[in-house]
């Protein structure tokens, strides 16, 4: 295996990136890249890595924006 990064439909194997999610319209974070198919892209959830039972279409999925990444919560000092 090379240390090439595979890239199917644009996306590279394991990038992350957001979903479009209809319901709330607005980009959904916390997800990266399984595979491509000829119908779009499946994701698995970074959270526990689960593979999602969908395939989304490209138009549906965008590398993830990293200007908004949750941030550790700052401690208070008492």
């Amino acid at each position: 295996m090379s240390d090439e990064i595979v890239r199917l439909g644009g996306f590279s194997l394991g990038q992350a990136v957001d979903l479009w999610c209809a319901s709330n319209r607005n980009w959904a974070g916390g997800f990266a890249v399984d595979s491509t198919t000829l119908s779009g892209v499946m994701v698995r959830r970074t959270s526990d890595g689960a593979l999602l039972p969908a395939v989304f279409e490209t138009s549906d999925v965008r590398p993830a924006d990293m200007t908004h990444a949750r941030r550790p919560a700052l401690r208070r000092r008492r």
